[in-house]
């Protein structure tokens, strides 16, 4: 049976109730975007496995495996299901010589692996069941971080036992990379690892569940690896269909929410960026237009203000509103951030004013941060415009 076919027609049907259930989302940002790591979420319904698949499908380009019990595997239109949705069968009391391979192998590919710690859906969602070290021996062998999730709800969109989708809501954190200490013995490790998961997972269950009246959106990891995918050439289509349908379903979870808003807009304002043409212009225009009504929701929000400025100075002919509206990203940051800085910088060197140019790359300079991934290709544009405006004189 052609798996690819199966799993393309199954997330249809699937994207369709994760979406109109997905309520809150925070931490997508420390999902590494490289490189293998192992996921631990508590399990409470079949639906964990699809939540997860699609927001880490949002932001990583390597699939993620699902070590699944041996018992799915058994007959053949189940097999050929987890087979589409990269599960790896386990025996959950020994696993074999094979399962260890390959989830060696996955890690070692840069994928991340999936591997529920309680061993099975937990039928008391309140109360975590003890959990297996298999996980956290994977990640000490292979020497690649634990990311710990916490999941909400799930258990009443697809009950445990049940076989029809309900309406509820989903709520989703993501935690900081938990990294083996590799100076200490491996059991020393295993033992470490697990028990600053579950209890990082008990703390976030605690409070997701007493936030759960409150609107919490974290689109910021979305931005940013929208970004980071624009910059390494690599938002294919496949990958703004991914993030689009992450945001979309926080914007219709909450419509009074700037992040998902603005985030929307910057994918389809840096998606326009790659096309020429009237395709360009038209999805520049809706960009435009969505950030503009970000700012309506929120006048005083500074990436916007950016976003919307940077988007603007992409056609020439809108360099006054441009710099109206990076010049309110840089009042609001107080030239904290080098992003506006940068881009006044561009423009100030296209209209001729070199000293006003030189002056705001100076001050772009002094906001980058060593450790920030992004201040090498900042560089190179400091070092770019400080050429033309070289070449300009």
């Amino acid at each position: 049976m052609n798996h690819r076919w199966l799993r393309t027609v199954g997330a249809v049907y699937l994207r369709r109730h994760v979406g109109k259930n997905l309520g809150t989302l925070e931490g997508l940002g420390n999902v590494p975007r490289e490189g293998g790591f192992v996921l631990v979420p508590n399990h409470t319904s079949y639906l964990d496995h699809f939540v997860l698949d699609f927001l880490l499908e949002a932001v990583r380009d390597e699939p993620t495996w699902f070590l699944t019990k041996k018992e799915s595997f058994e007959k053949p239109l189940v097999r050929a299901w987890t087979r589409a949705w990269h599960g790896i069968p386990v025996d959950r009391d020994r696993p074999s010589a094979d399962t260890l391979r390959t989830v060696q192998h996955v890690l070692q590919a840069g994928a991340a692996l999936c591997v529920y710690p309680e061993g099975t859906r937990n039928p008391e969602p309140e109360k975590l069941l003890e959990f297996k070290a298999g996980a956290f021996h994977f990640a000490a062998t292979s020497n690649v971080p634990v990311i710990p999730v916490a999941l909400v709800g799930t258990d009443q969109v697809l009950p445990r036992g049940g076989r029809r989708f309900r309406p509820g809501r989903i709520d989703v954190r993501f935690g900081a990379p938990i990294v083996p200490d590799t100076s200490r013995p491996k059991p020393e490790r295993v033992r470490e690892t697990l028990d600053a998961a579950r209890t990082w997972m008990e703390d976030a269950l605690m409070q997701m569940r007493s936030d759960r009246g409150q609107d919490i959106v974290d689109a910021n990891g979305l931005t940013a690896r929208t970004s980071e995918l624009t910059n390494r050439g690599q938002l294919t289509g496949r990958r703004t269909r991914a993030l689009a349908f992450v945001i979309r379903s926080l914007e219709r979870s909450h419509p009074g929410n700037v992040g998902p808003i603005k985030a929307l807009a910057r994918l389809r304002g840096l998606r326009a960026l790659s096309m020429s043409g009237p395709l360009r212009t038209l999805l520049l225009g809706r960009a435009e237009r969505g950030l503009r009504h970000a700012l309506r929701v929120s006048p005083s929000d500074a990436d916007t203000h950016y976003y919307l400025g940077s988007a603007l100075a992409s056609r020439h002919r809108c360099d006054v509103d441009a710099v109206r509206h990076l010049e309110a990203a840089v009042g609001l940051t107080g030239e904290a951030d080098p992003r506006p800085l940068l881009a006044l910088a561009q423009l100030e060197a296209r209209s001729g004013d070199p000293d006003n140019a030189e002056t705001l790359l100076d001050a772009a300079n002094s906001a980058l941060q060593e450790d920030d991934p992004r201040t090498p290709a900042r560089l190179a544009r400091i070092a770019a415009v400080r050429k033309e405006l070289e070449d300009a004189a």
